[in-house]
């Protein structure tokens, strides 16, 4: 079950790149401002809904500059503050998708670590992306303790996938293969040891 682990040694830790956050927050900046101009001014031969009084836009407009505005702190928060995405421990891992961690899991509660595809929906489009998806043993035991943040999403994935947490591809950067790769022999050394005599032993 994930858990707080302060004090667990770190063995290793993944953060993304600022640049990337900082384009990310630009392009979240930028679709704010277009949402916030339509509303108030309108845009080329689209009329302010608010003058025009359609409300249906005017709404659609809001939520969408309110979606902006929230995606703005979150990139600002993640430029400024860069948490990391991955903490590799002895024990487990923490996986920290916009710096939301899911506490530690255990990798003797992982099963394995598989490659597969799953459904997405690319430019509009049904489609299909690669993933490496973290087998859980108790999958429905850490879903219901993931933080609130996380929860939502990790709960969809569950019920769609074969793991409630979805790595995709690139997420590590230029050594994301070698991460994957040290996360599998953790994996593998935790069922080695749990298969050990010693560990069967009353």
């Amino acid at each position: 079950m994930p858990s707080s682990s302060p004090s667990a040694p770190v063995v290793f830790t993944f953060r993304a790149p600022r640049w990337g956050h900082l384009v990310a927050l630009l392009a979240a900046g930028f679709l704010t401002a277009i949402f916030l101009r339509v509303l108030i001014a309108g845009l080329g031969e689209l009329e302010s809904p608010l003058a025009t009084k359609d409300w249906p836009l005017a709404v659609g407009v809001c939520v969408g500059a309110a979606v902006g505005l929230f995606l703005c702190g979150v990139f600002a928060y993640r430029l400024f503050r860069n948490p990391p995405t991955l903490k590799i421990l002895e024990a487990g891992f923490e996986y920290c998708p916009a710096g939301v961690s899911t506490g530690l899991i255990k990798w003797s509660d992982v099963v394995e670590l598989r490659d597969e595809s799953v459904l997405t929906s690319l430019v509009g489009q049904p489609g299909r992306r690669p993933v490496t998806a973290v087998v859980l043993r108790n999958p429905d035991d850490y879903v219901k303790q993931f933080p609130a943040a996380l929860r939502p999403i990790f709960a969809v994935n569950r019920k769609l996938n074969s793991s409630p947490i979805l790595i995709t591809p690139g997420e590590f950067g230029a050594d994301h293969d070698a991460i994957i790769a040290i996360m599998r022999e953790n994996v593998i050394k935790a069922a080695r040891a749990s298969d050990a005599p010693e560990s069967r032993a009353p």
